[in-house]
């Protein structure tokens, strides 16, 4: 699908299991980056039975499977933004993508007042218009994009408007929108996904249209999946922590309408926790901000202060989450998580 056709188009399972034998130690040394493995929570406390199988071992996809791939915090033109993407790109070429999610400060440190910023093209588009990332019609992978603290700080409107009226690769026609999968994939599956602008709801102003929007558009939905998108997480263990007052409203409305993943930013590193309601609240920051610390707590799959981004396969048997990290000797042993 073309990306104009893609805009046209927007509108104002359980997770696999099977545990590794070998530990993290063999995967540090021997892999290069995440692309050749996937993620396997186990039922125990973090730590203790979380591993990190090769994508061999996988079955073949299902015809019907959607694959995105969410990062965010990346606006830094840097050498680490630039790693991310071509990490992506491997991963792409093994699986390809159907659309990428941005969760947000796309363009570092105070976003751009104009919509022909050249920092839009030397922070973003040079690095995501990119051959290794276009789909098989030729076009370039779409990223549909929040807006964060940031992005903010310059003006939102002129992200928005270079993303409508200049970039080949940005998908963000307002400040908060719906993307159907039908505008990203050929599946039969149904997924809607709800993207958010979080920074009213932080600053306390002018965040109710949101919260009503949402709930409409939630109560209306028949999708098998949906994803919820904020820059700022509702729930994290990190630099930050759980948001008491995001929490309360997407939170709620995300435990009310079984909301599949909820994504966010914001915090510099990758995270997934479940959520006893069923929900799994993701934090993928890590696409190119230095770096923070990152935390464990109840209900941890998955935490670690790197680099890259989180792939989600979507299919008619489940949801797989993927880290798109280099496994280098930064990256701590699971004895970190333990304690």
């Amino acid at each position: 699908m073309k990306r104009r056709d893609f805009l046209k188009g927007m509108s104002t399972l359980p997770v696999i299991l099977s545990p590794l034998v070998i530990g993290c130690k063999y995967i540090r040394d021997e892999a290069k980056n995440t692309a050749h493995y996937y993620l396997e929570p186990g039922e125990g406390n973090f730590g203790l039975d979380r591993y990190f199988n090769p994508l061999s071992e996988l079955l073949p996809l299902p015809n019907d499977t959607i694959n995105l791939v969410i990062l965010g915090d990346s606006g830094m033109g840097n050498a680490e933004q630039q790693r991310v993407a071509d990490n992506i790109a491997d991963y792409h070429a093994l699986y390809p993508v159907d659309a990428m999610i941005h969760t947000g400060d796309i363009i570092y440190p105070d976003g751009i007042l104009d919509a022909q910023d050249p920092q839009a093209y030397t922070k973003f588009e040079h690095i995501y218009a990119n051959p290794a990332l276009t789909k098989s019609d030729g076009s370039y992978i779409p990223m549909i994009g929040s807006l964060g603290n940031h992005d903010h700080y310059g003006n939102p409107q002129a992200l928005i408007n270079f993303a409508n009226r200049h970039s080949e690769v940005l998908a963000m026609p307002s400040r908060f929108f719906k993307v159907t999968q039908t505008q990203i994939s050929d599946s039969n599956l149904s997924v809607d996904i709800y993207v958010l602008d979080s920074y009213p709801f932080i600053k306390n102003r002018y965040c109710l249209d949101q919260i009503a929007w949402l709930d409409k558009e939630l109560r209306e939905s028949t999708a098998d999946h949906k994803i919820i998108v904020t820059h700022h997480p509702i729930r994290v263990y990190g630099q930050y922590e759980d948001n008491q007052y995001l929490i309360d409203t997407i939170g709620a409305l995300a435990k009310q309408y079984n909301v599949t993943l909820c994504a966010a930013g914001h915090d510099h590193h990758l995270q997934l926790i479940e959520s006893f309601d069923g929900t799994t609240y993701m934090v993928s920051g890590g696409g190119g901000g230095s770096l923070r610390k990152s935390g464990v707590g109840d209900g941890s799959i998955f935490s670690a202060p790197q680099y890259g981004a989180i792939a989600m396969q979507i299919s008619s048997e489940g949801v797989r989450y993927i880290p798109i990290i280099e496994f280098d000797q930064t990256y701590p042993d699971y004895a970190y998580y333990q304690g």
